[in-house]
């Protein structure tokens, strides 16, 4: 009865834990199980059903198998190696043209072994980008418990996908604790980060109360001693509510109005050092092979040289 409320509430106002690249193994995994080995017919076909949605998901979105655009979970990890994060060895198992990851996660074996096949065309949504395309999609939050009217906000998704790059957001604010991404233009680059992005780096046991019980006053305290990037001023995965983002097709404006008590009141620009970068007039101009891009920023940051990346930090 849970699962089938679960399916429910998933294929009518989306996921709550949404397109993580990470945790997709942990909804892939336990449908595939469900698939064979239920007794129930019911749930047998639930899960080949949820399967094909999952892998719909992230295959629309997946460029050679980076997973674009907006999410409500990722890591730093994710964000260093987004060309071959962990989910993409279900691009190469079920729709294949990509080569297979080093280190996979034992619970593919799995999806290796398991008597579900995805439908065929999904292997052309994944590989198909003749054209450009634009992919919106509806998630929801994770539960809220307070501070919020709803229990689970409406999350809009907009992605647009070409053969070479796509940008994709959500339209910022805080709509996942700690881990949230609310855009990024990806592109076939010539590193594993071919990625851009911006963040602010929020800090709030207030916004962590919106999905946490624990006492707000002790909730930034207790996620940074698990999670210490969360503290940080120079962390590159956060959500804000002094960020709103706003995209048409291949044109993005973030726009950043963080008050000046507010424990960090700058924005960090990710800029890979795969991207070659020259200034001009307040725009900066980046090429990766046959990848370009025009970005306009304000002209009173300070650029920071880090080991796979460049950061930009400007006040907001």
């Amino acid at each position: 009865e849970w699962l089938i409320g679960w399916a429910g509430k998933t294929t009518e106002a989306g996921q709550g834990e949404y397109d993580s690249p990470n945790y997709m193994i942990m909804y892939v995994t336990p449908m595939l199980l469900l698939y064979d080995f239920a007794k129930e017919p019911l749930l047998h076909q639930l899960a080949g059903m949820i399967l094909d949605l999952l892998l719909a998901d992230y295959f629309t979105e997946s460029l050679e198998g980076a997973w674009c655009g907006g999410h409500s979970r990722v890591t730093e990890t994710e964000i260093d190696k987004t060309r071959t994060n962990r989910v993409s060895v279900y691009h190469y198992l079920y729709a294949g043209g990509i080569p297979l990851i080093w280190g996979i996660h034992d619970w593919f074996g799995f999806a290796a072994q398991s008597g579900y096949r995805p439908p065929e065309i999904l292997e052309r949504v994944a590989n198909g980008r003749r054209f450009p395309f634009v992919h919106t999609e509806v998630k929801r939050t994770r539960n809220v418990i307070r501070y919020w009217d709803e229990p689970n906000p409406r999350v809009d998704k907009y992605t647009y996908m070409t053969s070479l790059y796509s940008l994709g957001s959500l339209r910022g604010d805080v709509l996942a604790p700690v881990q949230q991404h609310a855009f990024d233009v990806t592109w076939n680059g010539s590193a594993e980060n071919s990625l851009l992005f911006s963040v602010h780096p929020f800090v709030s046991g207030s916004e962590l109360g919106k999905f946490f019980p624990q006492d707000t006053n002790d909730l930034a305290r207790t996620v940074i001693k698990q999670k210490p990037i969360f503290g940080s001023e120079n962390k590159i995965i956060s959500g804000s509510p002094y960020e709103k983002v706003y995209q048409y097709e291949n044109i993005l404006v973030a726009l950043y109005s963080v008050p000046e008590d507010v424990q960090y009141p700058h924005v960090n620009l990710y800029w890979p050092k795969c991207l070659t970068r020259s200034e001009e007039g307040g725009w900066l101009f980046g090429q990766d092979g046959d990848f370009f891009l025009a970005l306009h920023v304000p002209d009173d940051g300070i650029w920071r040289d880090k080991q796979e990346y460049e950061r930009y930090r400007f006040s907001a």
